[in-house]
């Protein structure tokens, strides 16, 4: 089971944290997994970004705005021939909300930031 998010930054520079390097919790076991939620990516967003994230069922994106002198739009949209828009928030004030995956695949996450305006993205795996 590949359990490595991979993430391309598009027109930025963008470092990916992969599986377990970011996460406070370890894995055991024979299987590899300790049955608990791992943070697979955790990265803060200051600049209008495309990232491309490929995801399994009940992955969990968790985004929390911190609005300084500004605001952050956030779409998740398929990124495969259809393209289909599966969220879309613009968020004036300080805010967090979650974004559930269903389907496996590609996405592609599209975050623009204003202003002073930071977004943090975290991709949260079930075990």
């Amino acid at each position: 089971m590949n359990r490595r998010m991979v993430l391309r930054g598009s027109g930025v520079a963008f470092t990916a944290t992969l599986a377990g390097c970011s996460s406070n919790e370890t894995d055991a076991g024979a299987g590899g997994t300790d049955g608990k939620p791992e943070t697979v990516v955790d990265e803060t967003i200051a600049i209008p970004s495309n990232y491309s994230v490929d995801a399994e069922p009940k992955d969990v994106l968790r985004f929390e705005v911190t609005a300084r002198a500004g605001n952050a739009t956030v779409r998740v949209v398929t990124a495969d021939d259809t393209v289909e828009s599966i969220h879309r928030e613009t968020v004036e004030t300080d805010a967090s909300f979650t974004v559930a995956i269903e389907d496996p695949g590609a996405y592609e996450i599209r975050a623009v930031p204003r202003g002073e305006t930071q977004l943090r993205a975290e991709i949260v795996r079930s075990a």
